[in-house]
């Protein structure tokens, strides 16, 4: 049995605790037995279940979703597993020669406080447990899901594709099981069929029946912008982080999942049943691990000195911008946001306390997440040095690119040149407190400079080494905006969330001497 459980939550502990408590106690004491897989169940719903719960925080007091918003997860769930039966049945028998029976478990739809006390759905032991997942119980063939808080959460906040894509990777689980890839296989082979590779299928024939969605098949018909809605509700439930820490791999990392859902979303389920380990390396392998470090975003200098410096190993001119601040937002910007390149002045100008500026993205994301924004100006500045256009449609690739390629930590060197100042730095909040509003800095910090004198061989820029916290920050930014990618005329054209996540992928898969073909 797979599972997706909440992560995300705003309860106190203490209170997730009691409610779990009452839950339980009212349940009554279920004997531990039957089959391994439905004690593992039992065991991972006990462990999640407090999560789940502090979604369930109305934000007035009450506990509990807001019965109108449960119901209409209800009428969402309807409709979802309408559609995706739809694609099922039309697409499971041609494609692999196998039959695509209904469910002989069925579908359960559960509450884990309302229904406490209730015969506990397949693979559970207790009804409290379904609190905030969704699974698909193989020993029973059926499909079941929380419809107290995770469909309530889910349908408020990401609407039907968020309740969508979630029972469509459950869905998913059926689809491996039914071709072979079940839990008695998973035991022979575990080296060949790890966990997170059967979570990485299911990922992918999500990505499959959206596809099919989008191109008109079924009844939701979904458009691009509620993929990226999907992909937003799927990153939630990626693999927990420490700082510092490589993650037990799980169901994935945010880039993880939004790369196995995009191959089945550009080349269908037979791509997903085909996937193997190989096809799928760690998006956060060791050697993005550093030593262990607090959450303070990238090192000071990185933030401009990496652009600026593979500027000048890719044949650049001029010298890198300057970096200042503003009270408001900058007036060169032309829509750029909150931090803006401004050609005509060689200058990255960072708005501070600008409304939903990077105080904001560090509040909703994180401290990384805002220095990929500023980093994302920096870019823009190492194209226009290259003399490449920063003002058409593929300059937003090439700059998400650029951002995917400092993330993988290579350092970029340099031959011989001019003196030459370094770039500036951006600290843990993206720059915000870097100076006061008003103030100028053309060093690698204020007051600082990097010089190479004629002859000298030039010092190599080491970017950050991003943990896999600060690549799932910046992936999440990524989905939900579009400023790291906007133009010098602050225009991002046809520009998706998922789009944006592959042009990050393809910079760290490939480097940067691919993000700048023009």
């Amino acid at each position: 049995m797979r599972r997706s459980s909440i992560r995300d939550g705003r309860l106190h502990a203490a209170v997730l605790v009691l409610l779990l408590v009452f839950a339980l106690v009212a349940d009554g004491v279920v004997r531990r037995g039957g089959s391994a897989e439905e004690r593992r169940a039992a065991d991972d719903g006990a462990k999640v279940s407090t999560d789940a719960a502090a979604a369930a925080d109305t934000g007035d007091g009450e506990i509990g979703p807001d019965p109108a918003v449960a119901v209409d997860a209800d009428r969402l769930a309807a409709a979802a597993v309408d559609d995706l039966s739809s694609y099922w049945a039309a697409t499971f028998e041609p494609t692999f020669a196998l039959p695509w029976p209904a469910l002989a478990g069925g579908l359960h739809a559960a509450d884990g406080v309302a229904d406490v006390g209730t015969r506990a759905p397949p693979c559970l032991a207790r009804t409290a447990e379904i609190a905030g997942t969704a699974y698909y119980c193989e020993s029973a063939d059926a499909l079941v899901w929380d419809r107290g808080v995770l469909l309530p959460m889910l349908a408020e906040e990401h609407g039907l594709a968020g309740v969508t894509v979630v029972l469509a990777h459950e869905f998913g689980h059926r689809v491996h099981t039914r071709l072979g890839v079940d839990e008695a296989r998973r035991r022979a082979e575990p080296e060949r069929l790890p966990g997170w590779l059967t979570e990485a299928m299911a990922d992918c024939y999500a990505g499959s029946y959206f596809r099919w969605s989008v191109d008109g098949g079924g009844r939701s018909a979904f458009g691009g912008g509620e993929v990226d809605d999907a992909l937003t509700a799927l990153t939630r439930f990626r693999d927990a982080v420490t700082d510092g820490e490589e993650p037990a791999r799980s169901h994935g990392s945010a880039l993880d999942r939004v790369l196995a859902f995009h191959e089945g979303y550009a080349q269908g389920a037979r791509r997903c049943a085909a996937l193997t380990i190989e096809d799928l390396p760690s998006t956060s392998d060791r050697r993005d691990v550093p030593t262990p470090r607090p959450s303070t975003g990238p090192p000071a200098h990185d933030v401009g000195g990496y652009f600026a410096e593979l500027a000048i190993r890719h044949g650049g001119t001029g010298l890198p911008p300057e970096v200042r601040t503003t009270a408001e937002t900058p007036d060169c910007g032309a829509g750029q946001g909150p931090v803006a390149y401004c050609a005509a002045e060689n200058a990255v100008v960072l708005g501070i306390g600008v409304e939903d500026g990077l105080t904001a993205v560090t509040d909703r994301i994180g401290d990384h997440a805002a220095a990929t924004l500023v980093a994302s100006r920096h870019a823009l500045a190492a194209v226009a040095r290259l003399g490449l256009p920063i003002d058409d449609a593929d300059t937003g690739r090439r700059t998400v690119c650029l951002l995917g390629a400092w993330s993988t930590g290579e350092a970029v060197g340099h031959a011989s040149g001019p003196e030459e100042e370094s770039a500036p730095a951006a600290d843990a909040e993206g720059a915000t407190r870097a100076a006061e509003p008003g103030t100028q800095a053309n060093g690698q910090a204020a007051g600082r400079t990097a010089k190479n004198g004629p002859g000298q061989p030039g010092r190599a820029a080491e970017a950050p080494r991003w943990d896999a916290k600060a690549v799932d920050e910046a992936v999440l930014l990524l989905l939900a905006d579009d400023r790291p990618a906007r133009n010098v005329a602050g225009l991002a054209p046809e520009s998706s969330g998922r789009g944006r996540v592959l042009d990050f992928a393809s910079g760290r898969r490939a480097g940067p001497t691919e993000c700048l073909r023009s």
